[in-house]
């Protein structure tokens, strides 16, 4: 039994019983392990509220030479999408990183960058856009933070 996996979801599965209200239907969990990237055998676990679109980073802080990976999910297969740095140390911008890209047979849209150290320091917010499941509806996701170092 791998007890740090089963203690993970123990932490998930108490969180939803505890906060019933809090935890609406378009809710998603993951768990960032100590070193900041996705890991599904310990760390935090996080509840990521989205308008039926989720963003999330397989790191919260990258260093140059660090590859960060985006994926949007909960998208509609073939729909177009769009993510965006909606923040830049502070400052409102709108600059779009995908765009005009359609969503995968699993509804996801998935890219991966190497940090490049010219880019500084500098912290990011980031955010997701789509069109519904309705094909009327543009639903967006929770903004998601970044750190360069």
């Amino acid at each position: 039994m791998d007890l740090a996996r089963s203690a993970s979801t123990f932490a998930v599965a108490w969180l939803v019983a505890a906060a019933p209200a809090a935890v609406a239907q378009s809710t998603l969990f993951t768990l960032e392990g100590p070193n900041g990237c996705v890991d599904l055998d310990a760390g935090k676990a996080w509840a990521q509220a989205g308008d039926d679109l989720y963003l999330l980073l397989t790191r919260r802080t990258a260093w140059a030479g660090d590859t960060v990976v985006l994926v949007t999910t909960a998208g509609v297969p073939g729909h177009f999408g769009i993510v965006a740095i909606t923040e830049l140390d502070g400052a409102p911008v709108f600059v779009p990183l995908l765009e005009n890209v359609t969503f995968d047979a699993m509804g996801e849209l998935v890219t991966g960058e190497v940090v490049d150290p010219s880019w500084g320091l500098h912290d990011l917010k980031l955010q997701a856009w789509a069109i519904g499941r309705d094909g009327k509806k543009l639903v967006r996701s929770g903004a998601v933070e970044l750190a360069l170092r």
